[in-house]
């Protein structure tokens, strides 16, 4: 018998880890996200700059900065190249900062000269266990220089992985297309992607939006149009894991209420190509509204998935939304798979703190306790008297239909997993009759409301909640509160607006108010509703949780979610 051929070797090559771009991919996006002028004037494209004469550029911003640390911590890359083009004369520079901050050159060259051309700097990726970053400087004496096309090259020790695009949509076509659109112009990035799958749940399909037509041309078979019932996010990125590529590949998630920085989909899929493991890996988000603010708030955790992750770990459970990305994340870290933010990665999405409750909460409450219980980390009593607090603060803040959907979110995590059977269909359109039937859950125009209303100031916090909490109810329960009064959302808290017996509280998204009557009736039936289903959590919220880890295996199984996909739409 010959001896077993000897393993071919794993050859690498030079990969793009990163390009530096000094303006946005749309006027919306702020430019001093990518580079900033320190003094002179400049003129800032996608991809080129121009410096004028005794200017100073730098990129050490948000999307400027090359994450060495990550690169050095999570990766065998030792070093990396920075080419760019080069019209004019002036001195571009590699500028490094550690874990304290402190700025040092690592690397500098001069052009000069009349004719265009290709300077190569290098810096090594060995100093930054702690922290630190790499960037661009850029500097003119008495000429204009023009730099163009920077890349950052590795030298990878492995071949690159395929990489798949994954957008979840429902009922956003053009937001959709957006995304798709900001892709399709980034042929550089095109080029790098295996497919681009589309999981189209809604009924206004983004099939028929006008310039999907321009989308599909461009991507041509690159482009998997999938449509399936809605079972929310869960589902779609369920549905797209199911169907990227086979093989190595890595899935980047997309919602389609982001607006799309396309570099860091690249960036993504280029660290992920160079860690020394699979990891999942995570994009910062930046507010919609506050385009160069980060968003520090819990958020929904999207990114890149290694075809490892579904391997080790299943997929997703058909939480629908809400704390179905925190879920997954816990079960592959249990796995034995790392997940990391990567700075320099970041999408905008809309603004957390301009977004009041909506039939969103309902999932968020009820999967909150799935994954608490899936975690063995549910632990009835404490839970209780926190589920307790917070229905106190909504009847007496008047928020009857966010009480009843608390008390919902309750009733339905004593279900068991049973309530996850049809991928979440059922609840969201309960969750949306129920909350119909409380008119403070809707948004109205302020005009239509008592626009004179007498706005009334806060004061300060009580001292002791749990006494003031008794005043105000026995006070509403003897209706003593007698006047209306207008509240601006941020003051909007249970303490002030129960002072009351009407409040036009201003929506969170400024979009309009909302209008809270006091209703003695109302408070004493979700009260008594709300006592009992908190004892029933108490009882038997222990052997509830215990039916939902039993069961978590099979709810996240290939066969479960090909099921459901099946469903009538």
């Amino acid at each position: 018998m010959s001896a077993p051929a000897p393993p071919r070797p794993r050859t690498g090559g030079i990969l793009l880890a990163q390009r530096t771009l000094f303006a946005g991919p749309s006027t919306s996006a702020p430019d001093h996200l990518y580079s900033r002028a320190l003094t002179g004037a400049v003129l800032r494209e996608r991809d080129r700059v121009t410096l004028e004469a005794h200017t100073r550029l730098t990129t050490n911003t948000f999307f400027g900065r090359f994450p060495a640390d990550h690169w050095q911590r999570r990766t065998e890359i030792s070093s990396v190249e920075i080419t760019a083009q080069i019209h004019g004369t002036g001195r571009i520079s590699v500028a490094a900062d550690d874990s304290e901050g402190h700025p040092r050159t690592v690397a500098t060259t001069v052009a000069a000269g009349p004719e265009e051309q290709t300077v190569r700097l290098h810096a090594d990726i060995d100093r930054f266990a702690d922290g630190g970053a790499l960037w661009l400087d850029v500097e003119t004496d008495d000429e204009r220089v023009t730099v163009e096309n920077v890349r950052w090259l590795v030298q990878t020790p492995r071949p690159s992985r395929a990489t798949d695009l994954v957008i979840c949509t429902h009922n956003r076509p053009e937001r959709c297309v957006d995304v798709l659109v900001e892709l399709v112009r980034d042929t550089e990035l095109l080029d790098r992607l295996g497919a681009v799958h589309v999981v189209d749940q809604g009924d206004d399909l983004v099939l028929d939006a006008h310039r999907f037509g321009f989308v599909r041309r461009v991507l041509g078979t690159k482009l998997h149009y999938l449509r399936q019932p809605n079972l929310g996010v869960a589902g779609g990125i369920a549905r797209g894991l199911r169907e990227i590529t086979p093989g190595p590949v890595n899935a980047v998630l997309v919602d389609d209420d982001v607006r799309l920085e396309p570099e860091t989909v690249s960036r993504l899929a280029s660290f992920a190509a160079c860690t020394a493991d699979p990891v999942l890996l995570g994009a910062q988000a930046l507010d919609e509204l506050h385009p160069d603010r980060l968003d520090e708030s819990p958020r929904r955790w999207r990114g890149l998935v290694p075809a490892e992750a579904v391997a080790r770990a299943g997929y997703p459970l058909p939480l629908f939304c809400e704390h179905d990305d925190a879920e997954f994340t816990a079960r592959v870290r249990a796995a034995g798979m790392d997940a990391i933010t990567l700075p320099g990665a970041g999408i905008w999405q809309g603004d957390s703190d301009w977004h009041d409750d909506d039939w969103t909460s309902y999932f968020r409450a009820r999967n909150d306790l799935v994954t608490a219980a899936l975690r063995d980390e549910l632990r009835p009593r404490g839970r209780a008297r926190r589920l307790l607090a917070e229905l106190v603060e909504d009847l007496l803040a008047m928020r009857y239909g966010q009480a009843a959907t608390r008390i919902k979110a309750v009733e339905d995590f004593l279900r068991g997993p049973e309530v996850l059977a049809d991928g979440g269909a059922e609840s969201f359109a309960e969750i949306g009759k129920l909350r119909a039937e409380f008119p403070e859950t809707q948004c109205v125009p302020a005009f239509e409301v008592a626009p004179g209303v007498e706005r009334r100031e806060p004061g300060r916090a009580p001292r002791l909640p749990r006494l003031t909490m008794l005043a105000r109810l026995a006070g509403q329960l003897c209706n003593r509160p007698k006047a209306t009064a207008a509240v601006p959302a941020a003051d909007a808290h249970w303490w002030h607006v129960s002072r009351f017996r009407a409040a036009v509280v201003t929506d969170a998204s400024q979009r309009g108010v909302r209008m809270r009557r006091f209703d003695r009736e109302m408070l004493l039936r979700l009260a008594r509703r709300g006592a009992v289903q908190l004892w029933r959590f108490l009882r038997h919220g222990g052997r509830t949780a215990r039916r939902y880890r039993d069961a978590a295996d099979g709810l996240g199984s290939a066969a479960n979610w090909d099921r459901l996909f099946s469903r009538p739409r």
